[in-house]
């Protein structure tokens, strides 16, 4: 029994379930994961690359890099595909932490969708995705609820728009109705339409901060084929509509799903194998995690 007690602790530090830097650091790289770090640091380094010269450009210069990035599809969109436990969400994890160059991290702005959190419904997860990603980002690169100046600069078109255009009147006579007509517009438009809500935000990251969104769609391969195909379904709403880098991991099997249907094939991106690493090489990786995790902490200790 007392071994028994002893075994069940031991095994259940070497599942990392609680530490995520444990997973991180004990992650265990192939030639297929080094050759994915390489090129998606290269694809993320590409990306900053192409904003760097407009840090002093004007607004309508920005405009013309998206409209060219979009019509010459030079967003990026990625696929990790492997199977359940190859660790896909723990790769993404350690390439943003402690792959990507600092510098070249500094200039992005990742924002992880867990869909592990969501019910699982292939009927609700768009509207899931949509109202999860306003409040991502609205934490991410807004610091939580925005203020009415922020969303003003945020929605300024529209602003724009009223001001000069339907509720002109309103606007000379009565400024402080025509903002409370604008705040429940906007508010309205965070309700009703999530998702256009959300890209006009990540529009807002690269305009105005001049960074790169880069959105991870994580864990929708802990659910059905159709669900996955849903989830990629919304990415390339994202990806359309935005310079951005998306990542979405996925299980071979959906990877060959998505081709024989063609969505695959319809559409421009990159796509890396990560293979599962042998069981040995995992828990050999862990226990020598754990042993210098104990040294360190008698060193400190003085023991």
């Amino acid at each position: 029994a007392d071994l028994d007690r002893i075994m069940t602790s031991f095994f259940r530090k070497l599942s990392g379930a609680d530490d995520k830097d444990f997973l991180v650091n004990c992650f265990v790289t192939t030639r297929e994961s080094d050759d994915a770090d390489r090129r998606l640091a290269r694809i993320s380094e590409d990306l900053v690359e192409r904003l760097r010269p407009m840090q002093e450009a004007l607004d309508d210069e920005l405009t013309r890099l998206l409209e060219r990035a979009r019509s010459t599809q030079r967003n990026e969109f990625v696929l990790i595909v492997g199977t359940k436990g190859a660790g896909k969400s723990t790769f993404i994890d350690r390439f943003f932490s402690h792959v990507l160059q600092r510098e070249i991290a500094s200039q992005c702005v990742p924002i992880r969708l867990n869909l592990a959190d969501s019910d699982g419904s292939e009927l609700n997860v768009v509207d899931w995705m949509s109202r999860n990603l306003v409040r991502l980002l609205e934490e991410v690169a807004l610091g939580g609820a925005p203020t009415y100046e922020q969303l003003q600069g945020i929605f300024f078109s529209e602003y724009q728009r009223l001001s000069t255009g339907p509720f002109r009147h309103l606007y000379e006579t009565d400024k402080v109705k025509f903002k409370i007509l604008f705040g429940e517009k906007i508010d309205k438009l965070r309700t009703d339409e999530p998702h256009e809500y959300a890209c006009l935000i990540l529009h807002d990251i690269v305009r105005s901060r001049k960074k790169i969104p880069c959105l991870v769609l994580d864990n929708a391969d802990h659910f059905t084929v159709e669900f996955q195909e849903r989830v990629f379904q919304f990415a390339r709403s994202v990806y359309e509509k935005q310079l951005c880098l998306v990542i979405m991991p996925i299980t071979d099997r959906t990877s060959w799903h998505l081709s024989q249907e063609g969505a695959l094939r319809s559409f421009e991106n990159e796509v890396f194998y990560l293979p599962t690493p042998p069981t040995r090489a995992i828990l050999d990786r862990r226990i020598d995690y754990i042993r210098g995790k104990v040294g360190t902490e008698k060193g400190e200790k003085g023991t």
